[in-house]
């Protein structure tokens, strides 16, 4: 009997062409089908996304779902596909669930997380997991702003020219601005995500937080639903799938990875 089974992993996207396969790209579907496909000894595998991330842009909490007829231990596909993948993509859990699970479709809900290196002296080791802004920005005045996305919207504003979704309304349930030394951190949660729709968030709140609008410019720019409007889009080197939300019951399992091996009694100091 076939079984269905919910991965969850983290990246790290910059030398990736997005989550989703494309020929001759690197990507982490395909990475992911390829381990999967050489563990289990099935062919032509078919993995289904929580999302689809672009270019540049890290996870923390991406998920994925897939079938296989194959009775592997859970434990034992996680070290086995870790073992498999490159450096920049890791299996965090992996857990069984109902038959007609949907990655993507059973989702209920998602967060995300965009990083600004908020001071005048460049990152070198934050290069390519953050966006650098120079300029001082006022964090009080940014989440002013983002407060009025909270709720349902035609978020056509914030919505890529080429997305392909079939209307712009969706819901942000919550959404903070913080100041966590010299990272400004904005993270919002909602039912689902318009193609650049975070980083076109991200993008227009910097501006209000730089004094180049006034907070209340951000519900003025929602109303209007058009995007050339706005500001330009953050980079996706900022941008990290934080997590995403099902109707699934506790995973009494979902942790073992994290549990430390003993050590054998000729390891010990």
């Amino acid at each position: 009997m076939a079984r269905t089974i919910l991965l969850t992993l983290e990246y790290d996207g910059t030398e990736f062409s997005g989550w989703q396969i494309q020929p001759d790209c690197r990507t982490i579907q395909g990475e992911l089908i390829k381990a999967l496909e050489t563990i289990l000894q099935e062919e032509d595998k078919k993995v289904t996304g929580s999302g689809r991330t672009d270019a540049g842009v890290h996870a923390l909490g991406m998920c994925a779902s897939f079938k296989t007829e194959k009775d592997i231990r859970l434990e034992a596909l996680v070290r086995g596909l870790n073992s498999m993948l490159p450096y920049d993509i890791s299996i965090l859990t992996a857990r069984e669930v109902p038959a007609g699970f949907c990655a993507r479709r059973n989702s209920k809900g998602k967060r995300y997380r965009y990083k600004i290196w908020n001071t005048l002296r460049r990152p070198a080791l934050e290069r390519l997991r953050a966006w650098h802004v120079y300029k001082p920005l006022d964090v009080d005045a940014m989440r002013e702003g983002a407060s009025y996305l909270l709720g349902r919207h035609d978020f056509s504003s914030f919505r890529a020219s080429k997305c392909t979704a079939k209307h712009p309304t969706r819901d942000i349930w919550n959404i903070t601005v913080k100041r966590e030394g010299h990272f400004v951190v904005i993270e919002v949660f909602g039912s689902a995500f318009l193609r650049h729709m975070v980083r076109n968030i991200a993008g227009n709140l910097m501006v209000v937080g730089a004094g180049e609008h006034p907070p209340e410019w951000i519900g003025e720019l929602l109303r209007s639903r058009d995007r050339r409007k706005g500001a330009k889009t953050a980079p996706p080197h900022g941008l990290y799938m934080l997590h995403v939300n099902y109707d699934l019951p506790p995973d009494e399992h979902s942790s073992w990875s994290d549990i430390q091996v003993p050590l054998r009694p000729k390891d010990k100091a």
